[in-house]
């Protein structure tokens, strides 16, 4: 099941911040596991060596240090997310990463308030993922 064309553009933007993330998460899990790091500027190599996301067969735009930026937020919440839910025994420390912690400086102003915008995914049984964000007034600045 396809969004009507009023909520299209949501639907797509939403779709790149979500297939950026999951690569973004899939690269630093692999810098993890080989015990290497990932400064900001590998990140963005990365980002723009990407190939571009594919939705219902529609080549949407490329994922670029722009579109990073404006959702750096959305990023930094999901490799937060992808981390709390490991497992105690798992030497996972993507948020540590070089590359996400400046993130965290640049955007949120420390790591602290990355976890002031949560994002829940949920799925939906046509294959889409409605994103919601969510936030907790106790840490926003």
């Amino acid at each position: 099941m396809r969004p009507c064309k009023e909520y299209l553009a949501m639907y797509q933007n939403t779709y790149r911040m979500v297939y950026m993330a999951n690569k973004i998460i899939t690269e630093l899990t692999n810098c993890n596991e080989a015990g290497m790091f990932m400064e900001y500027a590998e990140l963005l190599e990365f980002i723009d060596k990407l190939d571009p996301p594919v939705m219902f067969g529609q080549v949407l735009p490329r994922c670029d240090e722009e579109f990073l930026q404006l959702h750096s937020d959305f990023i930094v919440s999901q490799v937060s997310s992808y981390e709390d839910a490991g497992d105690v025994e798992e030497d996972l420390t993507i948020l540590g990463m070089p590359c996400i912690k400046h993130h965290l400086r640049l955007w949120r102003g420390g790591e602290g308030a990355a976890r002031s915008t949560k994002y829940l995914l949920l799925p939906r049984r046509d294959g889409m993922v409605e994103v919601h964000p969510t936030r907790n007034p106790c840490t926003l600045r």
